[in-house]
């Protein structure tokens, strides 16, 4: 089922919570809404799932629209699932009952079927004759996901479905879920404001702040290619270093002269702050670009250095941890950008 939301504006009484919002999902692709708390997105979820009606725009799920003028679809009707962020699942219940809870359309038979096949899907073949309280959150996570894809859904949305777990099972089941997805070919939704949850599921991620999305696109390009500041500061660690731009339309900075931007519409003489990733700065014991150790942060593979610059201001690199240097040494640093962003100082 493709998903498209187009120039969606709602309020609660006078209190606008979302603004112009628009965003596309083809068939079996995963999308994520990401922002801080109160910026829209679980708003957002709920709208797609009819439990929020708009003020004004268009929800288009399946080339059906869900909000036209006088004709709301229902959301038991909009073939849309849903997993929750506390589970949701019945205590006094098996979980083989759970999964069938939703298969209102199928015989006895037929729903003990589907049930099998989905906690097979989601590797719990095992489980169905055991009780909610006697797995693991992650378990619990893993049945609702398996309720919610019983009936089949077209659309599937998940609003901070992992919150309550720790950060390594948090981690593992976002790969183990993705894969689920994309081999039911399932077109989902999720929201969080984990933006390491975003990167390992989403297709495309929507960062969000004020009701309104500032990008719509890869992890990659919001990364990397960040279009806004906020984006820039919200996603990755991220400095800014100060610069100028040159007559030919490159930057230059206390690192040296950098490529032209890759927002072109500079002019000479004026002043920018270029994006700094840790990953844009290499660690380079030839390299006489030489910063002073401010900080650092062991992380086992790597350490995250904090690094002044000889006019005082500091960046930040990643280097593997074998390159374990004292602070206040001096180490060298060699510059790697494929990607120049700058904005405005």
């Amino acid at each position: 089922m493709q998903l498209t939301i187009e120039n969606l504006n709602l309020s609660f009484g006078d209190q606008p919570v979302l603004h112009d919002v628009s965003l596309h999902l083809e068939q079996g692709q995963i999308g994520c809404l990401l922002g801080s708390s109160g910026c829209g997105k679980t708003t957002l979820l709920r709208a797609v799932a009819g439990f929020e009606q708009p003020d004004s725009g268009l929800i288009v799920a399946g080339g059906l629209p869900l909000n036209a003028t006088g004709r709301i679809v229902a959301p038991h009707l909009r073939n849309i699932g849903m997993v929750f962020q506390d589970y949701s699942l019945f205590p006094h219940m098996p979980v083989a009952a759970n999964v069938q809870f939703g298969l209102r359309d199928m015989n006895r038979a037929q729903r003990s079927t589907r049930a099998a096949e989905v906690l097979e899907m989601v590797g719990l073949a095992d489980y169905g004759k055991r009780y909610p309280h006697e797995l693991s959150g992650g378990q619990q996570q893993r049945i609702a996901l398996a309720r919610a894809l019983a009936p089949n859904p077209g659309l599937l949305l998940l609003d901070e479905p992992f919150s309550n777990l720790d950060a390594e099972l948090r981690e593992r089941l976002s790969t183990e879920v993705r894969d689920i997805l994309k081999s039911c070919d399932t077109t989902a939704l999720l929201v969080t404001h984990d933006q390491y949850e975003a990167f390992a599921m989403a297709d495309e991620i929507g960062v969000m702040e004020g009701g309104e999305i500032r990008q719509w696109s890869s992890a990659y390009e919001i990364y990397h290619k960040p279009e806004t500041r906020f984006v820039a500061n919200f996603i990755g660690d991220s400095t800014w270093l100060h610069g100028t731009i040159r007559a030919d339309g490159r930057i230059d900075s206390e690192l040296g002269i950098l490529p032209k931007p890759r927002d072109g519409s500079f002019v000479t003489g004026q002043g920018v702050e270029v994006l700094l990733r840790p990953d844009d700065l290499q660690h380079d014991d030839a390299s006489a670009l030489q910063m002073a150790v401010q900080k650092k942060a062991f992380r086992g593979a790597d350490i995250l250095y904090t690094l002044e610059l000889p006019g005082g201001e500091t960046t930040k690199s990643l280097v593997p941890s074998h390159h374990n240097h004292r602070i206040n040494e001096a180490i060298g640093i060699r510059l790697e950008m494929d990607h120049v962003i700058a904005f405005p100082a």
